[in-house]
């Protein structure tokens, strides 16, 4: 908990802070956050990436490689559709499994 020694800031507080903030810099950042949380949600929500149980030597660093390599495919193929519908779909078709490595370059994170 985020203990607040003179209590909840009022909003005259939060105004100063954002006039003394840089809105370009600010938003860069901000930017840069949403990238890199977004990716995360993704990889979690769709692959349960925070269930993962790798926890030795280089093998968190490759299943991460290797999902971001899955999920970049899946996002660049064609067809619409959820990007867990798409992955469950390339675990019971392996023609469609096959098709997002032909179409695709891979881009790694």
């Amino acid at each position: 908990m985020l203990k607040l020694e003179n209590g909840v800031p009022s909003h005259d507080t939060f105004s100063r802070l954002f006039r003394i903030l840089d809105p370009d810099q600010f938003r860069a950042s901000f930017q840069r956050f949403m990238e890199k949380f977004s990716a995360h949600w993704r990889l979690d929500v769709v692959m349960n990436e925070d269930q993962g149980r790798t926890r030795l030597g280089n093998g968190p660093h490759n299943l991460a490689v290797l999902r971001h390599m899955a999920l970049n495919a899946m996002q660049k193929e064609g067809s619409k559709g959820s990007l867990r519908g798409k992955f469950k779909r390339a675990g019971w078709d392996d023609d469609y499994l096959k098709k997002p490595s032909d179409d695709v370059e891979i881009e790694l994170p």
